[in-house]
């Protein structure tokens, strides 16, 4: 069973991946209008990457609290 902390980190990390992606293709086709689609999907990219890797952060710190709760509580 997963914990709520693993839960979250992997939610934040799904949810920063897709909103990345999402920004990235709707500023890849506003490219094709201007430049600063361009920078649009840059920091469209970045952002998502940046949230994928707090929720993986998050997950990895939640997931080392849990276990050493477990081991509080033996």
């Amino acid at each position: 069973m997963k914990s709520n902390g693993e839960k979250f980190g992997v939610i934040a990390g799904l949810t920063g991946m897709a909103s990345g992606v999402s920004t990235a293709i709707t500023a890849s086709v506003s490219a094709n209008l201007s430049v600063s689609g361009v920078w649009m999907g840059v920091f469209g990219a970045v952002l998502g990457i940046s949230c994928a890797l707090l929720g993986v952060l998050a997950r990895y710190l939640m997931s080392k609290n849990g276990e050493s709760d477990v081991a509080l509580r033996k």
